[in-house]
């Protein structure tokens, strides 16, 4: 290799011997991330979302397989990583909400630590890390999803780390421990959820190219890089088409394989920069932005090419509903990319656009904390949580008061859209009414529009030869009650249209199901059973017409 083709390796923190902080300095980023993990573990939360991983790793921990339902394997999950440690963490005994805390706030005391690291190496000194590791920590977004169940934080973790080895790589000769680590990241990070190929696609392009133009040999250089990846992913492919039958998640045919919004994930991405006020940032100076060009840094350039192919990403796919759950990974790496701005500035002016531009973020997050309720069938913080708890929906207590009374009866069989708690507490076979843990409905359920993960629906036909015999559906809980129910209110609990009473089996009616305090679940009554029936007479559930 000529010496010609090696690059000036990219300027960062000075840590040589006798420039390392030290004693209290040296530990001040871990006393910030220490301080950080108290507002996240004041705003935890989990999701019903969360649940669905909960059932694959309970069936997994209890020797059933990763299954949705036992004897049917289907990949309706798509953390494959946080999955298998919620269910190793299950074969000791423990509960899985308390460990998904566990696993989420130790994600997010990695990723600030590591944004610090970041955030001093692009800005050039410990302050502009303390900067970075500030200002993520401060956001209400990225700070709530610490926690939530989901896999979410970890995904943040891996994308922070890969940048910083990529950071690194730019900084030194490539090494071939250290293509190694990155490799692994990059292999890890699409074991944690597939979209992280945008992830793969810019840190591994990138890494490669530097291997090319450094002095070390290309061909080893690349067998480190690729090497480890390749043995990782490319074994866990194979175990899922062994497995599975498939390379893909059944969640791609149901979410990105069926009918989505471009101007619905568009709409997305808008609310998510008015919402915290992003568009103050604009401020910033034109000239000097400018002039970034020319101080530009291979690592930096790729977190923007990362973003933007993002965005194209979220997009494409609709957005989602869930309040800005998709931007957390990138939030670490705006905050460096920002601080990396105001480095660039001069000296005299560097403090005042450091301050301006901490305000604004900063006064952006308290704004949408306080304010941000769901938009757009974008769904709050507090919403979501309160599908689980409220007392007119308590999906948690649906799913308990259903595994009380049937006690895990591998012969009744429940169909439902909010596929989380309800099933994981009921403990019953579960037709995923959404398609997402059911490979017919996710290729052939009726299209029912472009909200993500909510386009298909299973026809009732469907759910009568799946033998299902209790339709839920998006959950009804009422206090009041009623003497028979029309086609149009049955309709809710089934998704789909119906024109007439006809359609439905001759013998179907409609059960309140009591889960205390005077709440009532509208349930369907679709195939007869000899369990429900029993439920029914012991339980002194309401049997109504439909008219």
């Amino acid at each position: 290799m000529s010496q010609g083709r090696i690059q000036t390796p990219e300027p960062g923190f000075d840590r040589r011997p006798g420039n390392e902080p030290g004693g209290v300095l040296r530990a001040g980023p871990w006393i910030a991330v220490a301080l950080a993990l108290v507002p996240a573990w004041l705003l935890r939360f989990v999701q019903d979302d969360a649940f669905i991983s909960f059932r694959y790793a309970r069936h997994l921990a209890e020797g059933l397989g990763l299954v949705w339902n036992p004897g049917q394997p289907i990949e309706g999950y798509t953390n494959f990583i946080w999955t298998v440690g919620i269910a190793g963490a299950m074969k000791l005994g423990l509960e899985p909400v308390a460990v998904s805390y566990a696993f989420g706030l130790l994600s997010y005391a990695v990723t600030l630590r590591l944004t610090y690291t970041l955030g001093a190496a692009l800005g050039g000194r410990p302050m502009a890390g303390y900067l970075a590791l500030g200002l993520t920590a401060a956001n209400f977004t990225f700070t709530s999803y610490a926690t939530g169940g989901l896999e979410t934080q970890l995904q943040a973790t891996l994308f922070v780390a890969a940048f910083l080895l990529l950071h690194r790589l730019h900084r030194t000769e490539p090494s071939r421990g250290g293509l190694i680590a990155l490799s692994l990241v990059l292999a890890a990070s699409m074991l944690t959820r597939p979209d992280s190929a945008l992830l793969l696609a810019v840190v591994g392009s990138t890494a490669a190219w530097r291997v090319l133009r450094s002095g070390m040999p290309v061909v080893a250089g690349w067998i480190a890089l690729a090497g480890p990846f390749i043995a990782v992913v490319g074994g866990w492919l194979l175990w899922k088409l062994g497995y599975y039958g498939e390379l893909l998640p059944n969640t791609f045919y149901a979410k990105a394989g069926s009918a989505t919004s471009h101007l619905r994930g568009i709409t997305f991405i808008l609310i998510w920069f008015q919402s915290y006020l992003w568009f103050l940032l604009l401020l910033l100076p034109l000239p000097v932005l400018l002039r970034l060009w020319r101080a530009r840094s291979a690592t930096v350039v790729s977190m923007a090419a990362l973003a933007l192919l993002w965005l194209l990403y979220l997009i494409k796919v609709g957005g989602g509903f869930m309040e800005f759950r998709f931007f957390v990974p990138l939030v670490p790496l705006a905050m460096v990319w920002l601080v990396w701005v105001c480095s660039r500035y001069p000296d005299r002016f560097r403090v005042w656009v450091q301050v301006a531009a901490a305000l604004a973020l900063v006064g952006g997050s308290v704004w949408h904390g306080r304010t941000y309720t769901t938009h757009f069938g974008i769904e709050s913080i507090a919403k979501l949580e309160g599908h689980l708890w409220s007392p007119d929906e308590q999906w948690v207590g649906i799913g308990k008061t259903l595994g009380r009374v049937f006690a895990g009866d591998p012969d009744v069989t429940i169909a439902v859209t909010a596929a989380g708690a309800i099933p994981y507490y009921a403990g019953l076979r579960t037709i995923d009414m959404f398609g997402l843990n059911d490979a017919w409905v996710a290729r052939n359920g009726t299209v029912m529009g472009s909200r993500p993960g909510h386009q298909r629906a299973a026809p009732l036909g469907y759910l009568i030869e799946s033998g299902t015999h209790l339709a839920i559906g998006h959950p009804q809980v009422r206090r009041r009650t009623q003497e028979s129910y029309s086609v149009a209110e049955i309709e809710q609990l089934l998704i789909v249209p119906l024109t007439r009473r006809s359609e439905l089996p001759p013998g179907a009616r409609v059960l309140e199901i009591d889960l205390g305090e005077g709440y009532r679940l509208l349930t369907l009554y679709l195939v007869p059973h000899p369990a429900v029936d029993a439920a029914i007479e012991r339980e002194g559930w309401a049997v109504r017409e439909i008219r």
